[in-house]
């Protein structure tokens, strides 16, 4: 970054760490759950609107993370949740 950007830059290095750090509480979050998590309750547990979960399951599933979308909410593909909707 520029020294002109540098604040930006910081601030953006910043939020990154923010989502990732979220997408691995969502991963930790579906890994302990006992069904599916709707993305209502994701968002008012990590203090974010519904919208950014949908965009963070987004990522996950780009970057190779097995999330299947329900009704009910989210579970981990392969998971005992996902025995939920069999």
């Amino acid at each position: 970054c520029s020294t002109v950007k540098k604040n930006f830059c910081e601030e953006e290095r910043q939020n990154r760490m923010k989502g990732q750090t979220r997408r691995e509480e969502i991963i930790r979050i579906l890994q302990e759950s006992e069904g599916p998590v709707p993305g209502t309750e994701l968002a008012e547990r990590l203090n974010v609107s519904r919208q950014v979960i949908v965009q963070d399951m987004a990522l996950l599933r780009t970057s190779g993370v097995e999330i299947v979308s329900t009704h009910w909410g989210y579970v981990l593909a392969g998971s005992r949740q996902a025995e939920y909707l069999r």
